[in-house]
């Protein structure tokens, strides 16, 4: 977890120093497809470990998009800003409260979510934390970018993942598009599952 976030210098007071050594995720987006592929695979990874690297701890990313991140030097993805994080305890869960859910969530249960109330309900948020690849294959990995604010549009509209190259790139649009329009609870975690399977064999 520690390489994905920004190193921390020190606090004094209510202030604290934290680096920001590096380019913009958006300085990447004319970088050749394989460049591209790797800053791909460690934004799904990084959303992936910040669900389930620990049995009592979740982390969600409330912000994503390509002003979220920058790039280091040698190339390690790294989240901007730490106040973006929002820390649920998974050991708070009431059983008795908990209804599981049973149909996909999109557009409208993402933005009913994420609203500031629903964050202190665990049962009603943390069954939902995989939206978080829903916003980053819709704001950053695909083309298809309508939530961004006018200042945050990429280059004519592109996504990280726009002109995919080599013998398994039409894979790209159809798991994105899967990622986005989720048809069953639970099935777009399956799809990000073989989607990083995918990208990792186009390096």
């Amino acid at each position: 977890m520690v390489n994905f976030l920004p190193a921390f210098y020190g606090v004094c007071g209510r202030g604290f120093v934290i680096g920001n050594d590096g380019l913009p995720l958006y300085k990447f987006l004319l970088s050749p497809w394989k460049t591209r592929v790797r800053l791909a695979i460690q934004l799904l990874d990084l959303i992936d470990h910040l669900i389930n690297s620990s049995s009592e701890w979740e982390l969600i990313i409330l912000k994503f998009d390509f002003n979220s991140f920058y790039v280091t030097s040698n190339g390690q993805l790294v989240l901007k800003n730490i106040d973006d994080l929002v820390i649920i305890d998974k050991t708070q869960t009431n059983a008795d409260e908990y209804e599981p859910p049973v149909s996909a969530c999109n557009d409208k249960c993402l933005s009913e979510i994420f609203e500031l109330k629903s964050l202190c309900k665990e049962p009603t948020f943390r069954p939902y934390s995989h939206v978080m690849f829903l916003i980053a294959c819709t704001n950053i990995l695909s083309d298809e970018n309508d939530r961004k604010e006018e200042q945050d549009k990429n280059i004519e509209g592109m996504g990280l993942l726009h002109d995919p190259v080599g013998q398994q790139s039409h894979y790209v649009s159809e798991f994105l598009t899967r990622c986005i329009h989720e048809e069953s609870f639970g099935a777009r975690i399956a799809t990000v599952k073989k989607f990083r399977h995918i990208l990792k064999q186009m390096l």
